[in-house]
């Protein structure tokens, strides 16, 4: 499983709405709640393939991932990894929550999935929707022994 944690690492990186009185026409709030939610949407699956593509460099990888600074040595470390040339996410599903959203999404490397239909959760900070770290420590504890910012986080959730 080695391998397969180090090419996600070096990747690295709506709720439905019901209409209001039965009424078959939508109104201004709910249209703008729709259009908020399909945004959001776009915006989580825009960050996912973004933050797992091999062509996504690491300062930008670490700009889609919550706390990325924390995990900057790391994405680049993990970056010039022959194992990571060629890796790409599909997402197949999100559901947008308030500030978090649920992701279902599918490792690529070249045509071939490392890790099939994946959950992972997305959050935004100041207005911009990223990959959770919590959801990046995953991946790497496949590796079994995850970096020093996994665990801290760890410690965080546990406090």
């Amino acid at each position: 499983m080695r391998p397969v944690a180090l090419v996600l690492l070096s990747l690295a990186l709506a709720g439905s709405l019901a209409a209001c009185g039965g009424s078959s026409h939508k109104t201004a709030s709910t249209q703008t709640q729709t259009t908020s939610a399909a945004a959001a949407k776009q915006q989580v699956e825009a960050a996912w393939v973004a933050f797992f593509s091999s062509k996504t460099p690491p300062a930008k990888k670490a700009a889609l991932l919550e706390n990325g600074a924390k995990f900057g040595p790391v994405i680049k470390s993990m970056a010039s990894s022959p194992l990571a040339k060629n890796t790409k996410a599909k997402v197949s599903s999100v559901t947008v929550r308030g500030t978090t959203a649920q992701v279902v999404y599918t490792i690529y490397v070249g045509s071939t999935p490392a890790l099939k239909r994946q959950k992972g959760t997305a959050v935004e900070q100041n207005g911009q929707w990223k990959v959770s770290d919590a959801s990046l420590c995953a991946i790497l504890g496949l590796q079994g022994s995850p970096p020093a910012a996994c665990k801290q986080l760890s410690k965080q959730m546990s406090s």
